[in-house]
């Protein structure tokens, strides 16, 4: 019997069960990042309607929505590269930033897009500069 034991040890160390699954949490910043993304895209899909006349509804705010949580949900993967390796992680999320950004100025046009724009950046960035912050403070001690 001690065998078995020691085998389901084994399998455990192997898949890395002892300290991956705890960073697979949803942080508090992580919960406010995806409230404020999720407030910032439907003003903005609001704001949008009424500037072009164009309707805004169920399924701009279900767009509005599904956007904010896939945006949450890349920065968190980012965030878990920057627990690993800061600064790839802090790249990967510039460059995610960066391309985010100039995707929306390519698509949509005037003061309304570049506010949303430079507002959504500034939130994003400060969530990456505190995460690499916080990981700068666990590896030094």
């Amino acid at each position: 019997m001690p065998n078995e034991s020691i085998k389901s040890q084994d399998i455990e160390e192997d898949l890395g069960a002892d300290s991956e699954t705890e960073e697979f949490k949803l942080g508090m910043t992580t919960i406010i990042l995806g409230i404020l993304l999720t407030i910032i895209t439907i003003t903005f899909f609001y704001l949008l309607g009424s500037k072009t006349g164009a309707d805004f509804g169920f399924r701009e705010i279900i767009f509005a929505v599904v956007l904010a949580l896939t945006l949450t949900a890349i920065l968190r993967w980012v965030k878990f590269f920057i627990t690993k390796n800061r600064y790839l992680g802090l790249v990967i999320g510039l460059l995610i930033t960066g391309g985010g950004a100039f995707s929306l100025s390519q698509r949509y046009s005037g003061p309304n897009t570049k506010i949303f724009s430079i507002i959504t950046s500034l939130i994003v960035l400060a969530y990456l500069f505190i995460h690499f912050w916080k990981s700068s403070k666990q590896t030094s001690s």
